[in-house]
């Protein structure tokens, strides 16, 4: 209730054989936030809770604790917990009544939405970017839950978890204002970041994170510059046009004499002059015009994304426009 994470998560996996045999021993992504076994259903029994309880609950206690469980038999037996919890060390524990767990317990009243927006944010993004990840295989199961705990344990999120527990009831202290996950995009996609750079890791560890700044302006600063309303047009050889006008004197000459060109076209006075402005439409034209190649494509990611049902925020919008210019 003071608002920490504690001890790993228990991760379990569906494995046909009901074991994870050497190799995928070796394989697999190990990490100290979370407690990776698996079972042939990959259904949770009654003794795999005596295992959880064994090796990741009893590990993580130092003092007495109150354990908080919804009604399902499995987990319900006391004498699971009386097994592991002797000596100096109690265990007292709290059921909550059938069909209240949404009402009552904290983790499924407000935490596990944080958690899956994290989740769905870093599924968001591959699909948006296109990015080639299998983010169903299980290494990047693992390391995606284990860096969504990791994060999930800073102290801005303290606020957050405590208000899972007075939300549920049990803490009459509300603790006001805080940002939750959902609100916080740019967290989200520092921690994709932090993702891509796991998925060719073998074990958690962060040392730096090198993220984009951008500048932003609007018209009251005093450093703002409207955008040159004759910035669309060009002086080739004495002539200015705009970028549109020189795109159909290109598409003209492709089908035409230069004498019915210079005809229709009258400010065109030399094959050299038109070789010019070919060259010109061909680099794609001015600044202005590759900020509308831009502008193109981002719509057309965008479109497509939200007819994938992705959310896209402005910081997906700003990395597909760099990302653009890029290309």
């Amino acid at each position: 209730m003071i608002g920490e994470l504690v001890g790993p998560v228990f991760i379990y996996l569906q494995k046909p054989t009901g074991r994870l045999g050497p190799r995928i021993q070796r394989s697999i992504y190990h990490a100290n936030n979370i407690y990776v076994t698996c079972s042939k259903s990959g259904k949770l029994t009654k003794s795999h809770i005596q295992y959880w309880a064994e090796k990741v609950l009893r590990p993580s206690v130092a003092d007495d604790c109150l354990l908080l469980l919804d009604s399902w038999s499995a987990q319900t037996d006391p004498s699971i917990y009386d097994k592991i919890f002797t000596g100096n060390i109690k265990c007292e524990k709290l059921q909550i009544p059938p069909k209240t767990t949404g009402d009552i317990q904290p983790l499924d009243r407000y935490f596990f939405r944080q958690w899956k927006y994290f989740k769905q944010r870093i599924c968001d993004r591959i699909a948006i970017d296109r990015m080639d990840i299998d983010i169903t295989s299980r290494n990047s199961i693992l390391k995606m839950n284990s860096l969504i705990q990791n994060q999930l344990t800073a102290r801005k999120f303290s606020p957050m978890i405590k208000y899972s527990w007075h939300s549920s009831g049990y803490l009459q202290n509300d603790p006001s204002q805080f940002e939750n996950v959902q609100e916080d995009h740019e967290l989200a996609d520092h921690l994709f970041l932090l993702f891509d750079q796991l998925l060719n890791s073998t074990e958690l560890l962060v040392d730096n994170i090198v993220t984009l700044d951008f500048d932003y302006y609007n018209d009251d600063d005093d450093e703002y510059q409207g955008e040159d309303n004759n910035e669309d047009l060009t002086s080739i050889d004495g002539v200015t046009n705009s970028y549109d006008t020189m795109c159909s004197i290109i598409e003209y000459s492709k089908t035409h004499t230069f004498l019915s060109l210079r005809n229709r076209y009258k400010n065109i006075k030399s094959k050299e002059q038109l070789r010019r402005m070919k060259r010109y439409v061909d680099s794609q034209g001015t600044k202005v015009q590759k900020l509308r190649c831009i502008d193109e494509f981002v719509y057309a990611e965008f479109i497509r994304a939200r007819e994938s049902s992705l959310s896209v925020h402005d910081s997906d919008v700003r990395r597909l426009a760099l990302k653009k210019h890029a290309a």
